[in-house]
C-alpha cells in the first residue's frame, strides 16, 4: 500500500496511544476497508510529544474522538484533558520544540523548550463538519485533505493558547501573535474571547511548563505553573488566573454571530457554510486597544 499504509500504522499507532490515555476511539478496520473507504478518523501527532509513549500519554487523558473526527497536534508543549472532538481540529506552532538563535559563526541553535507555543484544553467540545469523506480527491497521506469546517489554532513564537469548559463550534481559526496568550472560555450560548499578554518574567518558561522527573526507569511529568519572578508553583489543573487586564475581548455565538466592541456584525453567508479567521497581529500596537479593533473583512460564522 506504499504511503498510504504508512500513513495508517501512524494512525494505528496514534490510536493505540491515546486508547491508553482514557480517551474514546473508534476501531480500525482492516487494510481492504481502509483502501476502499480510507482512514475512519486522522491522527498525526508531533513526535517530540514523547517521544517515548510513556511522556505522551501523561499529556492526555480523557474525552473522545468520534470517527471522521481529524486530530493533527504539531506543538509538544500540549495539555489535553477530558476533549471532546467532532470534526477537525488542528493545531500548529510555529516553535513546536523551541526559539532559535544565530550564534557567532553563523549557526543557528536551537534552545529546545524556550519560547516555544503552548496549548492547553480542559474539558471542551470541538464541534464542527470537518473533513468532506465523500470527496474523491483527497490525498491523505499528503495532508491534501478537503475540508468543510475545522477549527485551527496557530502559534507565533512563544503565543499560547487555552480553552476551559467551553464549547467551540463551527469553522474558525485562531492566529496567535508572539508575545501573547489567548482565552477561550464560556459565555452565555456561545464562548469569549480574551487576548492577553505574557508577563515579561514568563516569556522563556511560558506561563505553564512540563516538569520531567525520573523516578527510577520511569520518566514523570508535572505541569508547573509560572505566576511570579520568584518561580514557578505547582497547578492542580485548576483556572488559571492572570491578573493581567485583557487587551481584547470577543463574544461569539456558536453557529450564529460574532460581536466586539459593544457592536453586532450582520451575518454573511461563506462558500462552506460559514467561517471565522481570526487574526490578532495588527498593525497597530495591541495595548492601543481598549476593545477588539474593526474587523471587517472577516467571513463570519452563518447559521445552519
Amino acid at each position: 500500500m506504499d504511503s498510504r499504509g504508512s500513513l495508517l500504522d501512524i494512525i494505528r499507532n496514534a490510536s493505540e496511544l491515546l486508547s491508553h490515555c482514557n480517551i474514546e476511539i473508534p476501531k480500525i478496520e482492516d487494510n481492504s476497508n481502509y483502501l476502499l473507504c480510507g482512514p475512519p478518523f486522522i491522527i498525526l501527532l508531533h513526535p517530540a510529544l514523547g517521544p517515548l509513549w510513556e511522556v505522551t500519554r501523561q499529556k492526555f487523558f480523557g474525552g473522545a474522538i468520534s470517527e471522521g473526527s481529524e486530530l493533527q497536534i504539531e506543538v509538544t508543549e500540549f495539555y489535553w484533558r477530558d476533549v471532546q472532538l467532532d470534526g477537525s481540529l488542528i493545531i500548529v506552532a510555529e516553535n513546536a520544540l523551541g526559539s532559535t538563535t544565530i550564534n557567532s559563526h553563523g549557526e543557528q541553535i536551537l534552545h529546545y523548550g524556550q519560547r516555544c507555543g503552548r496549548c492547553k484544553l480542559e474539558n471542551v467540545k470541538v464541534l464542527n463538519r470537518g473533513i468532506d469523506w465523500s470527496s474523491p480527491n483527497h490525498a491523505y497521506w499528503k495532508e491534501d485533505i478537503k475540508r468543510f469546517e475545522m477549527l485551527k489554532v496557530l502559534l507565533h513564537g512563544n503565543a499560547e493558547f487555552e480553552a476551559m469548559n467551553v464549547v467551540i463550534e463551527g469553522n474558525h481559526v485562531f492566529e496567535v501573535p508572539d508575545g501573547y496568550r489567548m482565552l477561550i472560555i464560556s459565555h452565555n450560548e456561545g464562548f469569549e474571547v480574551k487576548l492577553e499578554h505574557i508577563k515579561e518574567e514568563m516569556m522563556v518558561t511560558g506561563s505553564w511548563f512540563w516538569e520531567y522527573k525520573l523516578n527510577g526507569h520511569h520518566i514523570l511529568l508535572r505541569k508547573e505553573t509560572c505566576t511570579t519572578t520568584q518561580g514557578p508553583v505547582a497547578s492542580q489543573g485548576g483556572n488559571h488566573t492572570s491578573s493581567l487586564k485583557p487587551i481584547i475581548v470577543l463574544n461569539f455565538i456558536n453557529n450564529v454571530e460574532m460581536s466586539h466592541g459593544g457592536r453586532q456584525n450582520k451575518k454573511r453567508e461563506t462558500d462552506e457554510g460559514g467561517s471565522l479567521h481570526l487574526f490578532l497581529c495588527f498593525s497597530h500596537p495591541l495595548d492601543q486597544w481598549n476593545v477588539a479593533p474593526p474587523l471587517p473583512d472577516l467571513p463570519l460564522a452563518s447559521s445552519t
